[in-house]
């Protein structure tokens, strides 16, 4: 009878402990969002920067092998290309090098990078360079995803584990 009641006391904490581990599981859904950059979208300035950066609120995944998975194209009203092609990826900063210096008008920024978590995220903005471009100040466009229907698992093993707890219950008040 004593081990029984031991292996009663040791099923009902380990079922407890699944139940408290369970509870305390949350899903993470969220993505990086552009926090900043620089030049900042509306912006005017008298001359090209050198660089584009921008931040993001998580770190940016350099993923290996597909030196495309994080892109930023910078370009004028013509559509011209005015970065190198090649960003660089330092934590949560995307920076990527103007080789067009003397570009003038209204530029845009648009950028695909993957986050942290793995989903790619996109969005776009502008700014000017010169005194005769005055843009509106646009936020960078972001990526919606449909929300998750949810994960049942944290809900499954408590059910589970409360129902194993009344029959270890039941059980040994049985057998006494």
């Amino acid at each position: 009878m004593k081990m029984l009641a031991a292996v009663f006391r040791m099923l009902a904490g380990f079922t407890l402990v699944i139940m408290f581990a369970a509870s305390s599981v949350t899903q993470a859904n969220a993505h990086s969002d552009l926090e900043s950059s620089d030049p900042t979208a509306g912006q005017t300035l008298e001359q090209m920067p050198a660089k584009v950066t921008l931040t993001f609120a998580e770190n940016i995944m350099v993923v290996v092998g597909s030196e495309n998975a994080n892109q930023v194209v910078v370009s004028d009203t013509s559509s011209n290309r005015l970065d190198s092609g090649m960003v660089e990826v330092i934590r949560n900063q995307v920076i990527a090098t103007i080789e067009q210096a003397n570009a003038q008008g209204t530029i845009t920024v648009s950028y695909r990078v993957v986050s942290a978590d793995g989903h790619p995220v996109e969005g776009s903005f502008q700014f000017a360079v010169g005194s005769a471009s005055v843009i509106a100040p646009v936020p960078a466009e972001k990526v919606t995803e449909p929300e998750p229907i949810g994960d049942w698992t944290p809900t499954y093993l408590i059910v589970v584990g409360f129902a194993s707890l009344i029959a270890l219950v039941f059980i040994y008040r049985r057998r006494s």
